[in-house]
């Protein structure tokens, strides 16, 4: 969901044509020709009135997925939702090979489409009764889980590269390519405040889990962390070399990832302030984060090496590399009991799932009709949504 430039400087054409078009677009949104500011730029908390906000409840178009038994052949409908299993297990610190054979154990429960351009970042709420799609038409769209009805959130000015909900679902925070942080009071659907400061395109965004703080990351190399209650920065990271692609507290808060075009990524210690390790293994660009439930384990997505790497946190060696996508894998999503990984693929069209800890590899999920830009489970397990980059839908799976 991500994209690395040098220099900072979208208009440098030879630089620009090293990374993929897709990874240029996914979550970092940045418009050709447009110059950076300086790193220091100020933060600044602009309070938005309710009025000054363009909501409204779309008339989306909803295709529940076929009625049929688990081992039924899906042909013939739109999306297909093809599901196939890869059964090669991994060892410690070796490349898991892929097998392809097909499997029924997973399908396509619903599509919801709504959104006028690539679908960049998803999240469930706390009791997952809604979940939230960020959007390249800068919106972004709330979802009724039981009813498929979306309301429209509006007030960016460029993609929303990502959303994140508060712990106690109170609010929805919304970053964009348009350098701003939204806060979102859900139950009105009104905004709380803006949050500014960035000097670049924001990729990434992620609550602690007291809910205090927020984490920004940006195309500008740093992080912000920022108070929830006062709309302040309390901190900037630097450190990266290159911009910042996904950030992600662990779940005992003390801990920040982040990882980079630089082919790094890097852990903080959230009090003090500082980076305690940097974790080299990606061959290039690397797209996504993201924690284990029990915060042992750190995953990350990278390009072009196209593998996913398994990280025991304590250690910060390598436990797995998960290989067998066949093309840029952009975002990552552990299962809330931490049992599975999904990953989304990028131009494979797909979204995989890995078994954890042992990095075997488990299904394969087709049906997407382009690039697979985010993934996330609910917080109950039960569901698995995927965001498309080319087809505009999110898919919401089911387990048989």
């Amino acid at each position: 969901m991500n994209a690395g430039v040098v220099a900072g400087v979208v208009g440098a054409a030879a630089a620009v044509a090293a990374i993929p078009i897709a990874i240029l677009q996914l979550r970092q949104g940045r418009k050709a020709g447009r110059l950076t500011e300086p790193a220091d730029a100020p933060d600044t908390v602009d309070e938005v009135p309710p009025g000054g906000l363009a909501l409204a409840v779309d008339e989306v178009l909803e295709e529940s997925a076929p009625a049929l038994a688990c081992g039924q052949s899906l042909a013939g409908h739109d999306p297909p939702g093809r599901v196939v299993i890869d059964d090669s297990a991994g060892q410690r610190g070796e490349t898991v090979s892929t097998a392809q054979l097909v499997h029924d154990s997973w399908q396509i429960r619903r599509t919801l489409a709504g959104h006028r351009g690539g679908v960049r970042g998803l999240a469930f709420n706390p009791d997952g009764t809604m979940l939230a799609s960020a959007g390249a038409d800068g919106r972004v769209l709330l979802w009724d889980i039981a009813t498929s009805e979306a309301a429209t959130l509006s007030g960016h000015s460029d993609a929303v590269s990502d959303v994140a909900f508060s712990p106690d679902g109170q609010f929805l925070a919304s970053a964009s390519a348009d350098r701003t942080v939204w806060l979102w009071k859900v139950a009105t659907r009104t905004t709380a405040c803006k949050l500014t400061g960035h000097s670049d395109a924001i990729t990434s965004i992620a609550f602690s889990p007291d809910g205090r703080l927020l984490a920004s990351a940006s195309a500008d190399r740093s992080m912000r962390l920022w108070n929830v209650v006062t709309g302040k920065t309390e901190y900037r990271l630097t450190g990266h070399s290159d911009m910042i692609t996904s950030v992600a507290f662990s779940p005992d808060g003390r801990q920040l990832a982040s990882a980079s075009a630089d082919r790094s990524v890097r852990l903080w210690d959230v009090v003090k302030r500082t980076a305690e390790r940097v974790l080299t293994g990606h061959s290039g660009l690397v797209s996504s984060v993201a924690f284990s439930p029990d915060g042992r384990l750190l995953a990350s997505s990278g390009w072009p090496d196209r593998a996913v790497r398994l990280w025991d946190v304590s250690s910060g060696e390598t436990v797995h590399v998960l290989s067998g996508h066949e093309d840029w894998v952009l975002d990552i999503a552990f299962s809330p009991e931490g049992t599975l990984l999904a990953s989304a693929g990028g131009r494979d069209e797909t979204v995989r799932l890995w078994e954890v800890p042992g990095g075997t590899a488990r299904d394969v999920l087709t049906g997407h009709s382009g690039s697979v830009s985010c993934v996330t489970f609910s917080p109950n397990g039960t569901l698995l949504a995927s965001g498309g980059e080319a087809d505009h839908t999110v898919y919401l799976w089911t387990e048989c």
